[in-house]
């Protein structure tokens, strides 16, 4: 049991999207609203140098399964500029894309959608030396993130019921 402010939040199985999660919350919880949000920044500055189909961010839309996401396989850039701008046009904002203040390219969505990414421009497997300055070859997994608010603005508490105790 999860409880939230003092409310139990109802039954959450591991196997579970975010979507489930947020409706537990939202469903079953007085005073508090759940949303999702997911932020990956790149490990490296890359120098957005790909070519057709090299950088690819796969995507579970909410109420999707995980075996039905969408691969977006990112057209040609010359620069960060330019891969930004396709990876923002090429995933009909189910991803947004920017650079942050350090140069790193930043990937993001308001659902709290895993994004997987893939980089087959660097030049190894984990290599961080590829185009978008993430991993490369080896699909990289970037789960969301839950936020919880009140609304009131009092502070959130959660608590895990004790799954130890027994009832005889």
């Amino acid at each position: 049991m999860i409880f939230e402010n003092g409310q139990d939040i109802g039954e959450i199985e591991t196997s579970d999207d975010i979507e489930a999660v947020l409706n537990a919350i939202n469903d079953n919880v007085d005073n508090v609203v759940a949303t999702a949000f997911n932020v990956v920044v790149a490990k490296n500055i890359g120098d957005g140098q790909t070519t057709n189909g090299q950088f690819q961010i796969a995507v579970a839309e909410l109420g999707v399964s995980a075996a039905n996401e969408t691969t977006y396989k990112i057209s040609a850039s010359n620069d960060l500029a330019e891969l930004v701008a396709n990876i923002n046009s090429e995933t009909g904002g189910v991803v947004s894309a920017s650079v942050n203040t350090d140069g790193k390219l930043v990937l993001s969505n308001n659902t709290g959608a895993t994004i997987h990414v893939t980089d087959g421009s660097a030049s190894s497997t984990a290599s961080y030396d590829g185009g978008s300055g993430f991993g490369g070859s080896t699909e990289e997994t970037f789960a969301g993130y839950i936020q919880l608010a009140t609304t009131d603005g009092s502070s959130v508490e959660i608590e895990r019921g004790n799954l130890g105790q027994r009832v005889i």
